[in-house]
């Protein structure tokens, strides 16, 4: 579950960039970063009582899933565990 700190929500876990981890760690960050805005605007989604600010936030959890699915295909590539496609193939509105 997500918390916030005052008016601000912090969905970043604290991460030390000034090493060079690689594109592995980096893409595993951003899945991670994804995956905490998918749960955070479906969480709101289901809480919010507005049908409009509903819909608004289940929009933007599919858009965010979209990208999880996106940099785990890469991650994949990358890994030599899956097949590149293009991004052709993906529509980028969450739909």
């Amino acid at each position: 579950m997500i918390k916030t700190k005052g008016k601000h929500l912090d969905i970043f876990e604290k991460i030390d960039f000034s090493t060079k981890a690689g594109e592995y760690s980096a893409l595993d960050h951003a899945i991670k970063f994804e995956d905490r805005a998918f749960h955070y605007f479906k969480e709101s989604s289901l809480k919010s009582k507005n049908e409009k600010v509903r819909k608004l936030f289940e929009k933007i959890a599919k858009e965010e899933e979209m990208h999880k699915t996106l940099l785990e295909a890469e991650r994949n590539y990358i890994h030599k565990s899956g097949i590149w496609f293009d991004y052709q193939e993906f529509y980028m509105d969450g739909l």
